[in-house]
């Protein structure tokens, strides 16, 4: 019982502080007027993607648990940060690549290093576009990562 009378505290300090603070409280509603039903499929719609009620359910579900715990900044708009999530969570899956990861990485030379995830997402970009298999996909994924490297002169703020 003292747990919730605890969390029962803890919540009128909240609608305390929300109901002081101007900011705050125009935040909180900003925030709790979206709908992430709403979102998911606003975005599911802007990405061509169709999804049965299982899947779009799952999807909601995902984006809601990130949603109950994603930090909205002050200032930072509550629809876009949520976009934001739904989107993430909508092309996070994708579809086996055309060979083995570690082919990938061992011919871009990215085994073990901070660059594997992106060639990785490159590599499977590139086989959802290109539809190519074997060494002709290997090859192409190959000659994408190097033309998108900097040139060795260039100082870049970000390494790959």
């Amino acid at each position: 019982m003292s747990l919730l009378s605890s969390a029962v505290d803890e919540l009128a300090d909240v609608a305390a502080w929300v109901t002081r603070d101007t900011r705050a409280r125009t935040d909180w509603q900003r925030r709790a007027a979206e709908s992430v039903h709403a979102i998911v499929g606003l975005v599911a719609a802007d990405l061509g993607l169709r999804f049965t009620d299982r899947d779009f359910d799952y999807h909601k579900r995902q984006v809601d648990g990130r949603w109950r715990n994603q930090f909205v900044r002050p200032g930072q708009d509550p629809r876009s940060v949520l976009m934001s999530l739904v989107e993430q969570q909508l092309i996070s899956r994708v579809d086996v690549l055309p060979c083995n990861y570690q082919e990938v990485l061992e011919e871009l030379n990215v085994v073990g290093s901070a660059s594997a995830v992106p060639a990785l997402q490159l590599a499977h970009a590139i086989a959802t576009i290109s539809r190519t298999r074997g060494e002709d996909f290997v090859k192409l994924v190959v000659t994408t990562w190097t033309s998108l490297q900097p040139p060795p002169s260039s100082s870049t703020s970000r390494a790959l």
